[in-house]
């Protein structure tokens, strides 16, 4: 039945995208907000690595939607190439060691917050005190639909998977968990 579905979701969203080749051999510019559930597993793992070295969390903040720019340039027979930056995401952990040494990294004050650009590879460029340099590329694939496209502006929505990794330090155990980072995405977005 979950397959039947998604033939007609599927055939719904390529009979739109065949419409007219509107504006063809010309640059766009979407803008967009999107979301990443790939965000709230690496949150969780972050979490539970304080927690793991003793750390007592409170007024944690995650926002998993942020935004995201594609600029790219369209060809003639409809094949698009450009770069996709976002969607952005902001963490923050606040904690103390209930009395204990400093943690290994910071003191309670500091906060860990870091966004990342994908390129057309799908690989993400991710920084902070929780986060190790080993970043591992993915297969990414999405679908998505643009309405009013023979206008200036038009918009869209736009579904997708990105099996990017990286890598959460272990407080703990001094070795790192990989995480998908991004996973499965979803964004509205403005095409100027």
């Amino acid at each position: 039945m979950k397959t039947r579905k998604l033939k007609y979701l599927l055939a719904v969203l390529l009979g739109l995208g065949l419409q007219i080749s509107a504006r063809a051999g010309d640059f766009y510019f979407p803008i967009g907000l999107g979301f990443s559930s790939g965000h709230i597993d690496t949150f969780d793992k972050i979490e539970d690595s304080y927690r793991a070295a003793g750390f007592h969390l409170h007024n944690d903040v995650l926002v998993p939607v942020g935004l995201s720019f594609s600029p790219y340039y369209e060809f003639d027979c409809g094949l698009g190439i450009g770069p996709t930056l976002g969607p952005t995401a902001l963490y923050n952990v606040h904690m103390d060691n209930a009395g204990g040494p400093p943690g290994p990294y910071r003191n309670s004050d500091d906060n860990n917050r870091f966004s990342y650009i994908i390129g057309g590879v799908r690989y993400p460029i991710a920084g902070g005190d929780d986060l190790s340099s080993n970043s591992q590329p993915g297969p990414y694939a999405a679908i998505g639909v643009e309405f009013m496209r023979s206008q200036r502006i038009s918009y869209g929505v736009e579904f997708g998977y990105d099996g990017s990794r990286i890598h959460v330090k272990d407080m703990v155990g001094g070795g790192s968990s990989r995480v998908t980072f991004s996973g499965f995405t979803g964004s509205l977005f403005v095409v100027f």
